[in-house]
C-alpha cells in the first residue's frame, strides 16, 4: 500500500471517528441516572416522584431517576447543598438551596384556617387568646401560622397551638376553636379535614380568608396567594360560602445548576407531556405547573427547563453545530492536502510513465540503428533516464510496480543497444580477398 493510500485511510478515519463521536454522545451514550431526594418516604411528593421514574423508564428516556429517600422537604434541600443528589422536591417556604433553580412546580398547598360557626371566629385577628389545631404539624407549618398571625400584628403568644396528625382531629375537635389545616386544594388532605371537623362541630363552619396574602406575598417570596373558591368543599351551603384568598407555598422540584441542560431538558418533556397519566397515578400531581420563566421571575428556572418551556431547545445543529462546523474546516484542510499530494502523485507517475516509454523508444531505435555513433548517444540517453530516476527514488517512493517495469526496460534497452553494436562491429571487420596482380607474377 503506497503512502497516498494510507493517508487517505487516515484521513477518512478521522471523518468517521468525528462522526461516530457525536453520534453517540447524541443518541449511544446509554442512560443518565439523576438522584432525587425527597421525603417523607410515605408522602405524596415521594409517590409523585416514584411516578415520574415509572414514566421515563417507561418512555425509554435516556434520563432516568433514583429515589432518595429523607425525612422531609428540609432535609432534602441539605443533600441538595451537600451534593450527595442533582434533584430535590423542597417546599418554598423552608430551605431553598442557594444555586437551585426550579424544574417544575409539583404543586401548591394552602393554608385554610376553620372554624365552627358558633366560635365566633370570623377573620385572623378572632383567634387571640384562642386555641387552634394545627393539622399534619410540624415546624413549618407552625412557622406558617405564625407569618400568618404577625400579618394581622396577633402576637404568636396569644394563640395556643395543638400539633395533630389527620387521625386524631375528630377526638381532638371538641376543644379546638379552629383549625389550620394545610394542603393541596382541590386535594384529599383538606377535603378529608372540612369534612371531618365539620361532623365533629356541627352547627356549620366559618372560613378564615387571609385577604392580605398576595401583599404578604410581594414582601416574602417564600408565599403565594391562593384562591380557594365558593364550594370548593361541597356541601349545603356550599363551602366555602365565597370564594377567599388564602396564604399558600409551593413545592417544587429543584435542580443542581450545574446539571446539564439537555438533561433537565428532556425530565421536564416527560413530566409535562405525561401530566394526565401522572395524575391518574397520583391524583396530586394534577397540580403540577410550569414555573416562571421570566428573568425577573422570584424562582430561578433551570435553563434545561426553560428551554423547553419557552420552546427554545435546542436542535441536533444548534448543541453541535460548532464541532460540525470545526470538524468540516478540519476536514476541508486534510481534503485539500489530500487533492495537492494527489496531484502530485498523479505528476510523479505520469513522469515515471513517460520515462518508462523513452526507453521502449531507446530500445526500438537501438535496434533499427546502424550508426555506431548514434548506438552511443543512446546509450547516454539511457543513463541519464536512469539517473533521473535513481534521483526521484532517492526523495520520494515509487511504485514498485512501475520500478520492476522500469529496470526491465532498461536491461532491454542495454541489452539491444549491446547486440546491434556487435553485430555492426562484425560487419565492419576486413574481409579475405584474392592475391593482388603482381604479387602473383613474382611468385610465378
Amino acid at each position: 500500500m503506497s503512502w497516498l493510500n494510507t493517508r487517505f485511510l487516515a484521513v477518512l478515519g478521522l471523518v468517521a471517528a468525528i462522526a461516530a463521536a457525536v453520534l453517540y454522545w447524541e443518541w449511544g451514550s446509554g442512560t443518565t441516572t439523576l438522584r432525587v431526594a425527597v421525603g417523607p418516604a410515605n408522602g405524596e411528593d415521594t409517590r409523585i416522584v416514584y411516578a415520574i421514574a415509572q414514566i421515563l423508564k417507561r418512555e425509554q428516556s435516556p434520563v432516568r431517576l433514583r429515589v432518595i429517600p429523607t425525612e422531609g422537604a428540609f432535609q432534602s434541600a441539605q443533600a441538595l447543598e451537600a451534593g450527595q443528589v442533582e434533584l430535590a422536591v423542597v417546599r418554598s417556604d423552608a430551605l431553598m438551596p442557594a444555586n437551585a433553580p426550579s424544574v417544575a412546580i409539583l404543586h401548591t398547598n394552602a393554608a385554610l384556617l376553620m372554624a365552627p360557626a358558633s366560635a365566633g371566629i370570623r377573620e385572623v385577628a378572632d383567634l387571640a387568646g384562642k386555641t387552634v389545631g394545627i393539622l399534619r404539624g410540624n415546624a413549618n407549618n407552625e412557622r406558617l401560622l405564625d407569618v400568618i398571625l404577625a400579618q394581622y400584628d396577633v402576637p404568636a403568644s396569644l394563640v395556643s397551638r395543638k400539633l395533630l396528625q389527620p387521625a386524631d382531629l375528630t377526638d381532638a375537635a371538641p376543644k379546638l376553636d379552629a383549625v389550620l389545616v394545610f394542603g393541596a386544594v382541590p386535594g384529599m388532605v383538606i377535603d378529608d379535614a372540612v369534612g371531618a371537623f365539620s361532623q365533629a362541630r356541627p352547627g356549620g363552619l366559618s372560613f378564615i380568608g387571609v385577604n392580605e396574602a398576595e401583599a404578604l406575598a410581594q414582601r416574602q417570596p417564600a408565599y403565594e396567594a391562593v384562591r380557594i373558591v365558593r364550594g370548593t368543599f361541597g356541601g349545603t351551603p356550599p363551602r366555602p360560602p365565597e370564594t377567599l384568598t388564602t396564604l399558600g407555598v409551593t413545592f417544587r422540584l429543584v435542580a443542581r445548576a450545574s446539571a446539564d441542560q439537555n438533561e433537565i431538558a428532556e425530565l421536564t418533556r416527560q413530566i409535562f407531556e405525561n401530566r394526565i397519566e401522572l395524575a391518574a397515578m397520583v391524583p396530586l400531581a394534577a397540580g403540577i405547573a410550569a414555573p416562571d420563566t421570566a428573568k425577573t421571575a422570584r424562582h430561578p428556572v433551570h435553563p434545561g427547563a426553560a428551554a423547553f418551556l419557552d420552546d427554545e431547545e435546542l436542535t441536533f445543529m444548534e448543541r453541535y453545530g460548532d464541532w460540525i462546523y470545526f470538524g468540516v474546516m478540519v476536514i476541508g484542510f486534510f481534503g485539500s492536502a489530500l487533492a495537492a499530494l494527489s496531484s502530485r502523485f498523479r505528476r510523479q507517475s505520469h513522469e515515471q510513465a513517460r520515462r518508462l516509454d523513452q526507453l521502449l523508444g531507446l530500445m526500438r531505435t537501438a535496434r533499427r540503428c546502424e550508426d555506431l555513433a548514434a548506438l552511443d548517444q543512446l546509450e547516454q540517453d539511457a543513463d541519464e533516464i536512469f539517473a533521473a530516476t535513481l534521483q526521484v527514488a532517492t526523495h520520494e517512493e515509487i511504485d514498485p510496480s512501475r520500478l520492476a517495469a522500469f529496470s526491465l526496460a532498461l536491461e532491454q534497452v542495454r541489452h539491444a543497444i549491446g547486440e546491434k553494436r556487435r553485430l555492426l562491429a562484425s560487419v565492419d571487420l576486413p574481409q579475405a580477398g584474392p592475391a593482388p596482380a603482381s604479387h602473383a607474377a613474382e611468385r610465378n
